[in-house]
């Protein structure tokens, strides 16, 4: 599947039908150790010693400041756990987390080869693959938070994905790549990471809070992101956004209220038309109000349509 990166120019609007993305650009990492499960759970924001065998959580390591490093998904797989997060995320989670490892018996290897991973979103109906485990666990299931779509992680051996995928097809599951999964996470306000998601943002701004545990003890970072919650307001808020016209704003281009940047796009798109773009992006606290207009560096207006955060 293509990185955020890319130039999403004219797209089709993606169908109400089920949908499987397959992360190819995402790496697994087994942890293992007699304390893999305690040194997860003080590290990463979720509750980790609440994952049951078998199950799966989003997640998030910060920076003391609170900024995201990385969103790993983590599986209590029995003997070990599983992180599966993107490269460009595992470039800078995993040594990070290293580094913490002091006396702590941890363990973190590189398992990618061992496993494929990718995200099931459902359609209107039950999709009867729910059901498929690849034989033996060889394929896992979790639910994952994906905007206003009802989507799944999966975990699988490479033995299971040919069948589980085979499954997903006889149901009428479309397999969606680059800028069609791109468009699709626009129309349902998901946020990514290397899009919405880097160490630029409080996890509050992104209404990352299926990622985050509030009754846990310490985490780190917690501080900035629990104050943000209870003592008052993150900086920016997640929006998403339409405007006129064909030409797709840059990632990061800036958007302004008077003259003056008070946010940026994201990740933005073309509708099927080829008349108005669609996009997600931030904004200040203050003027993240649907219906509020804000300047494109062309002159372009580009209205606030809903909150996402």
């Amino acid at each position: 599947m293509a990185s955020p990166d890319h130039d999403p120019r004219a797209v089709d609007e993606p169908p109400e039908t089920p949908a499987w993305i397959p992360l190819e650009d995402h790496r697994v990492f087994e942890v293992t150790g007699e304390d893999a499960r305690e040194f997860l759970h003080r590290m990463l924001t979720q509750d980790v010693r609440g994952i049951a065998v078998g199950e799966g959580r989003p997640a998030l390591f910060l920076t003391i400041r609170g900024r995201v490093v990385g969103d790993p998904f983590v599986w209590n797989l029995g003997d070990r756990f599983a992180l599966t997060l993107a490269a460009r995320a595992a470039e800078a989670t995993i040594p990070a987390l290293e580094r913490y490892v002091i006396t702590d018996d941890v363990v973190f290897a590189d398992a990618s080869e061992a496993w494929t991973t990718g995200l099931h979103l459902s359609g209107a109906r039950s999709p009867t693959s729910a059901a498929f485990d690849g034989g033996d666990g060889a394929c896992r299931r979790a639910r994952r938070p994906f905007g206003a779509r009802t989507a799944s992680a999966v975990l699988a051996r490479p033995i299971a994905t040919a069948a589980f995928e085979r499954a997903l097809r006889a149901e009428g599951t479309r397999e969606l790549e680059g800028a069609a999964f791109h468009a699709l996470r626009v129309e349902a306000g998901a946020p990514w990471f290397g899009a919405e998601i880097d160490d630029r943002i409080l996890p509050n701004e992104a209404g990352l809070d299926a990622s985050i545990s509030w009754t846990k003890g310490c985490y780190l970072g917690q501080e900035p992101v629990v104050m943000a919650k209870h003592r008052g307001h993150p900086p920016a808020r997640l929006v998403r956004l339409e405007a006129d016209g064909r030409d797709v704003p840059a990632r990061d281009a800036p958007l302004a209220d008077g003259g003056k940047a008070v946010g940026r796009v994201t990740t933005a798109v073309r509708t099927a038309d080829g008349t108005r773009i669609r996009a997600m992006g931030f904004v200040r606290w203050d003027l993240a109000l649907s219906g509020r207009t804000l300047g494109l560096e062309d002159g372009r207006v580009a209205v606030v349509r809903d909150l996402l955060a």
